[in-house]
C-alpha cells in the first residue's frame, strides 16, 4: 500500500513540477520527460519482461542524454512528446470505423509539434512542459478520486516494483482508454493553468 502511494505521489509532484515551473527547469525536466515517457509507452505497449526492461531503460538513458546534450533535439522530442499525447486523444475520440486511421494521425501530430517546437522554441517548451507534466498528473489524480477505497486492491495484486508495474500499465492502458474523456478535461484544464502560469510567471 505504501508503495502504490509513494508512486502516485511521486507522479503528481513530477507532473506539477514540469507543469508550472517547466521552462525554469527545462533541461532536467526535458531528460526526465523523454526518460519516463519512453519507459512508460515501452511497457504500456510490449509485455514487461527482464529483457524488455533493460533495453528500454538503457534507450530511454540514451535518448535522455542526447536530448540534454543536442538541445534542438530535446526541444524536438519534447515538442513529439506534445504531439504524441495530442494524437493519442484525437485519435480516440474519433469514431470506431475510423480506426484504421489513428496511427497516421498520431505521427501526423507527433511530427507537426515536434517541428513547430522548434521554430517557436520558448513557447512551444511552456506548452510542451505544460501539456506533459498535466497528463502526468490527470491520471493519479482521477484514478485517486474514483478508486480511492479500492487502493489497497491495488497494492495486493503485487509487491514493491511489481505492484508498481501493474498499475503503471493499467494506469497507462485499460484506465486511459476507458476515461479518455475525463483524463482530456482535465489534463487541458490544468495544462492551461500551468502555461498561463510559466507564460506570465517568466515575464516578472
Amino acid at each position: 500500500m505504501t508503495t502504490i502511494i509513494i508512486y502516485l505521489i511521486a507522479c503528481v509532484l513530477f507532473g506539477t513540477i514540469s507543469c508550472f515551473f517547466g521552462r525554469r527547469l527545462y533541461f532536467p525536466i526535458m531528460m526526465l520527460t523523454v526518460f519516463f515517457g519512453i519507459v512508460t509507452l515501452s511497457f504500456s505497449i510490449f509485455e514487461v519482461t527482464t529483457k524488455v526492461a533493460v533495453v528500454t531503460i538503457i534507450v530511454a538513458l540514451v535518448c535522455a542524454l542526447l536530448a540534454k546534450v543536442i538541445y534542438k533535439l530535446g526541444v524536438f522530442l519534447m515538442g513529439c512528446l506534445l504531439g504524441a499525447g495530442l494524437g493519442v486523444f484525437v485519435a480516440f475520440l474519433l469514431p470506431q470505423s475510423a480506426e484504421d486511421w489513428r496511427k497516421y494521425i498520431i505521427i501526423a501530430f507527433t511530427l507537426l509539434i515536434g517541428f513547430c517546437a522548434i521554430k517557436w522554441c520558448d513557447v512551444l517548451i511552456m506548452a510542451a512542459t505544460a501539456y506533459n507534466g498535466a497528463k502526468v498528473m490527470a491520471t493519479p489524480l482521477y484514478f485517486v478520486a474514483v478508486e480511492f477505497r479500492n487502493l489497497e486492491s491495488y497494492a495486493l495484486a503485487g509487491d514493491g516494483s511489481t505492484a508498481i508495474t501493474n498499475l503503471s500499465q493499467y494506469l497507462n492502458g485499460d484506465f486511459a482508454i476507458n476515461n479518455a474523456h475525463m483524463l482530456l478535461i482535465i489534463t487541458l484544464v490544468i495544462a492551461v493553468i500551468g502555461f498561463i502560469y510559466q507564460f506570465f510567471g517568466g515575464k516578472r
